[in-house]
């Protein structure tokens, strides 16, 4: 089945408001001070590519990375190319891969609202579950980077974080309900960016944490070439920094958390 046009987030001024009132309020407050600068490599939505060539890349460097699973997206091709499916997500896991939660049928969460994205969430776990090896799935990708304020809080006792779109760097206290992250693709200037976030993060002892989807080399506009991965992989390990999955991250930035903007 191939799913051909990429949806796109209401951009009327309600919905607009609505999500960046989430990226600054209603969180809940963690504290992330690590000894040592940390990387985390997100793969959405899990196209083959990404479990593929992605897992590879962070193998190569002895580290592993955090895949955010739709399950409604097993067996169907989409504008990233061949999806991942079950067998991929079980080899992703005997690896040391992490996998995050992204919804099952990838909605636009902020627009259809807590309840049934509830259900949505309880599909995915119900199909990914069994997978796991006993883990179960504490980090959540909002699809779209689109949150809203009584979204963050129904996921607060389901997830140990959420992670949002806003760009910035992890250094003291953030938002574990709407977590910063860099969108990764092979566009010069955004690859710069990347690379100038990366040098930042290393210099400040700082997390950063960058998200992709597709790995490879007819990337589409939210993936990379596998070359420019490879290069922020190294610029990251050459430079000090660990490359971590979420739990392994937050373990090494020693966090805690405390309400914040109630």
């Amino acid at each position: 089945m191939m799913i051909e046009r990429p949806y796109q987030v209401s951009m009327r001024l309600e919905a607009r408001i609505r999500r960046k009132a989430a990226q600054f309020f209603g969180g809940e407050r963690a504290i992330w001070m690590g000894d040592r600068p940390c990387v985390t490599f997100g793969f959405d939505d899990a196209p083959m590519s990404a479990v593929e060539t992605g897992a590879a890349i962070l193998e190569r460097a002895g580290a592993r990375g955090m895949f955010y699973l739709c399950a409604g997206f097993w067996g169907k091709t989409t504008h990233f190319g061949e999806m991942a499916g079950r067998a991929a997500v079980e080899r992703l896991v005997v690896a040391g891969h992490e996998i995050g939660c992204h919804s099952a049928a990838h909605w636009d969460c902020a627009a259809i609202g807590p309840e049934p994205t509830l259900a949505d969430l309880d599909d995915n776990r119900r199909r990914l579950g069994p997978l796991l090896s006993g883990a179960r799935l504490q980090h959540f990708a909002y699809p779209f980077g689109s949150a809203s304020l009584p979204l963050k809080r129904a996921l607060s006792a389901r997830f140990v974080t959420a992670r949002g779109v806003r760009r910035d760097l992890i250094r003291g206290g953030f938002d574990r309900l709407n977590m910063p992250a860099l969108l990764v693709n092979s566009a010069p200037d955004c690859m710069a960016k990347a690379k100038r976030a990366l040098q930042s993060a290393i210099a400040r002892r700082a997390w950063v944490i960058f998200f992709t989807h597709d790995v490879r080399e007819q990337a589409s506009p939210w993936g990379v070439k596998p070359g420019d991965l490879a290069d922020l992989v190294a610029q990251a390990t050459d430079g000090g920094a660990r490359i971590a999955t979420m739990s392994e991250a937050l373990a090494l930035g020693q966090t805690a958390s405390a309400r914040l903007n109630d």
